[in-house]
């Protein structure tokens, strides 16, 4: 509030109860405030190195800690090579290129949880409305997974912390993935490997989805759960790098511009080739390719395990789908509970 003379004379010659009331209605709720939250990366970004502590070597590069969190392949990291051999030597990246080391999980949440904390001693003498604006941005702070932050916002952002990340983990729990698109097209969801451009992405990187929802009019977008991330997202058809193999048919899939969101449903639905619609092409995947492709080689794929091959884990396991996730999970519990 900037204009206090003229609050003054509109309040002037109020009754204290109806003056209390409109305090409490225009004022005294987190709505009023306008917080403006930094995104992960630009806060740590500018962080000094005793909060960044085992975390410094991506100073400046933060933004590559989203990128390596959310993959299962090698990222082309865009840091110093002293900061590459800093962060090696520290067990946050491992090999040539950038793979999740095993220290990364806990160094991450070891920062957010400092970064919150300094947010709770820098507000929490402030009005409870405005830290509860505040928390709710946090709880949902961009460049980091929504359930690494609902916890550390919980567990360090004091009472008001407490209980506005309890109300996110709660709608959390009742959200349907897809549910503003209606029912699901796959239930449960298709399990899909293919490769893809995002956006933010220097070249194509392979993907393991769930999808439940395909939709788009003028453009195809899959509505899936990442499996390396475990986060929903969405995937754009024509940033889909060759083809897509449907895990449940050992069928690839392939799509172009003019594929519509109907046809690519009906070609993930069908059981055998004489069943898709026109507008794709889908093909068995090969047993055993001589020299497999890029956009074909699908190790471990639900198709390769049905024909009775073994497959083995090619990756250790601090880069495995889903190891971070739940290293984090571990070290979350036991920070509450010691």
């Amino acid at each position: 509030m900037t204009d206090l003379d003229g609050y003054r004379d509109e309040f002037r010659g109020v009754p204290f109860e109806e003056g209390m009331r409109l305090y409490q209605t225009l004022f005294d709720s987190h709505e009023s405030y306008e917080i403006e939250v930094d995104a992960f990366d630009e806060a740590a970004d500018r962080a000094p190195g005793s909060l960044l502590m085992g975390m410094a070597p991506f100073k400046g590069h933060m933004a590559e800690v989203e990128g390596l969190m959310g993959e299962s392949e090698p990222v082309d990291l865009d840091l110093p090579e002293a900061a590459l051999r800093k962060a090696r030597s520290k067990g946050l990246i491992t090999g040539d290129e950038g793979s999740v080391g095993p220290k990364l999980p806990e160094e991450l949440m070891g920062l957010v949880q400092r970064m919150v904390s300094g947010a709770q001693e820098a507000i929490g003498d402030f009005p409870e409305a405005y830290q509860e604006a505040v928390w709710d941005e946090l709880v949902r702070w961009d460049g980091l997974p929504s359930q690494l932050s609902r916890v550390a916002v919980g567990a360090h952002g004091g009472p008001v912390g407490q209980r506005v990340a309890q109300t996110a983990q709660d709608e959390a729990d009742s959200y349907v993935p897809g549910s503003e698109y209606g029912p699901p097209h796959f239930e449960p969801p298709l399990e899909l490997h293919f490769r893809y451009h995002g956006s933010k992405d220097s070249y194509p990187k392979q993907r393991r989805v769930a999808v439940h929802h395909i939709v788009g009019v003028h453009q195809v977008y899959l509505k899936s759960r990442c499996l390396d991330s475990n986060e929903e997202r969405s995937f754009l058809g024509d940033r889909i790098d060759g083809e897509i193999l449907n895990t449940q048919t050992g069928e690839l899939i392939s799509i172009d511009a003019d594929t519509t969101s109907q046809q690519l449903r009906e070609a993930l639905r069908a059981r055998r080739t004489t069943d898709a619609p026109s507008g794709v092409a889908p093909r068995r995947k090969p047993e055993a390719p001589d020299a497999p492709s890029s956009s074909s080689a699908y190790a471990g794929s639900a198709h390769e395990k049905s024909a009775g091959h073994s497959v083995k884990p090619s990756l250790p396991w601090y880069r495995r789908p889903g190891t971070w996730g739940a290293i984090i999970a571990i070290i979350i519990l036991w920070t509450m509970f010691r």
